[in-house]
């Protein structure tokens, strides 16, 4: 398994990438994936969304409370 590239292997890669058609690659030659605006199925990331403010809200709610009672408490 070979673990580090010599120079010679990564400019054959640059050379490689840059053969791709220039609207598929950024400024640095990098390929870039196609993709339409509009065409992505977010309600995954919606559905993450709203389970990360639920958690948010739920442990501060509880912060909130328990310093409340350490107040109480040592008083």
């Amino acid at each position: 398994m070979q673990l580090s590239r010599n120079a010679a292997d990564w400019r054959g890669d640059r050379e490689r990438i840059m053969q791709y058609p220039a609207n598929k690659r950024d400024e640095k030659g990098h390929q870039m994936a196609e993709h339409e605006h509009g065409t992505m199925d977010s309600k995954v990331q919606e559905q993450t969304f709203v389970g990360f403010i639920k958690v948010s809200s739920y442990v501060a709610t509880v912060s909130v409370v328990l310093l409340i009672f350490i107040g109480l408490v040592n008083g």
